[in-house]
């Protein structure tokens, strides 16, 4: 798996940025597949300071519960802001 691939909701963010301006991103959840797809790296892309103010529902390892604590359906609202770092970051790899 690549980088893009791994930090796929990152360069979306980065999209919305680069787009509006506007370093908060809000996900929308398809289905539960594509959440389990964007969980794993949540904590990943908030340790390496790429993504800041992470919906605390998003980080489940920081959970005590081994269950997904929120529904896909309806959806629960979930965001979090790019960082600087973040931007350089998938700016970076796009070269």
């Amino acid at each position: 798996m690549d980088t893009k691939e791994k930090y796929h909701i990152l360069y979306k963010a980065y999209e919305h940025y680069q787009k509006t301006g506007d370093r908060h991103f809000d996900i929308t959840l398809y289905n539960s597949n594509y959440l389990s797809s964007i969980l794993i790296t949540f904590q990943e892309l908030k340790d390496n300071g790429y993504i800041e103010n992470v919906s605390n529902k998003l980080l489940i390892a920081e959970q005590d519960s081994p269950f997904i604590p929120f529904s896909v359906s309806p959806t629960e609202p979930l965001s979090f802001d790019i960082t600087s770092r973040g931007i350089r970051f998938v700016s970076d790899s796009k070269l």
